[in-house]
């Protein structure tokens, strides 16, 4: 019968429905959870060690005398939810500006007015006594809940910006040397420990004997012609084989 089928289908897209909601409900918990967990551990913290990841400049303006305490919440219009922060402090602190918060950086407009005349100009009172708070909740940003166990610190290295063209262009081709002799002293050592671990005696002798020999004949036939030198006995005397007795438990020493 075809009202069986569609109720049916109309019973199984229920059924689907209850578990798409359950199943999102369960990874919404889930979520909710997992930022729990992130505020309750950056709440065991120091302090100025957490202010000083969130923020470095307004790390340097707390005061360890203070008593500072940093807290965490959640908020925000989407979900997953924002986290937020904010400073309190447990001792008293004095505010200078709570007993004349006027604008100090200004001088009084006698001082500042060109006018010769002795008529005082009015001074400007509005802002004085408004108070604004700075110390709000302010979003943490999402780099200092990243684990820092995966984090790779490289080299902070401060790059000079000279004005000349011409001198940045030098800058930039003595870099690049640098760059490709350290890049080929790598690629040497690479190539003497692979001949110095290889089984090859032939390799290893034409990579370390061959070229200083070579060298030093040349040198030879420099020095043979100023001081008379004869190759033959250059030869003779490095390949010579010493004639020494080799000592043994059982020799006498002669006695």
């Amino acid at each position: 019968m075809p009202w069986k089928e569609e109720s049916e289908l109309i019973e199984r897209d229920k059924a689907a429905r209850i578990i798409q909601k359950a199943w999102k409900c369960f990874l919404n918990v889930a979520v909710f959870q997992h930022y729990k967990r992130l505020i309750d551990i950056r709440r065991q913290g120091e302090p100025h060690q957490i202010v000083k990841y969130i923020d470095p400049k307004e790390a340097e303006l707390l005061d360890a005398a203070a008593g500072v305490h940093v807290r965490f919440r959640l908020g925000g219009v989407k979900f997953p939810p924002d986290i937020y922060y904010k400073i309190f402090t447990h001792r008293h602190i004095e505010d200078l500006c709570a007993n004349s918060p006027r604008d100090y950086t200004k001088l009084p407009a006698k001082y500042t007015s060109h006018s010769k005349s002795d008529d005082l100009q009015e001074e400007d009172h509005s802002g004085w006594y408004r108070r604004v708070e700075n110390n709000g909740w302010r979003p943490v940003s999402d780099t200092f809940w990243v684990s820092t166990e995966n984090v790779e610190v490289g080299e902070e290295k401060e790059i000079e910006f000279h004005f000349s063209k011409l001198k940045r262009r030098q800058d930039m081709e003595k870099k690049r040397k640098i760059r490709k002799i350290e890049w080929m002293r790598k690629m040497y050592i690479a190539n003497w420990k692979e001949i110095a671990t290889s089984n090859s005696s032939d390799n290893f002798k034409s990579y370390t004997l061959e070229q200083p020999w070579t060298n030093r004949y040349d040198y030879a036939d420099i020095s043979e012609e100023k001081m008379g030198t004869p190759e033959d006995n250059l030869d003779g005397n490095i390949y010579k084989k010493t004639n020494s007795t080799r000592l043994t438990p059982d020799s006498t020493y002669g006695i």
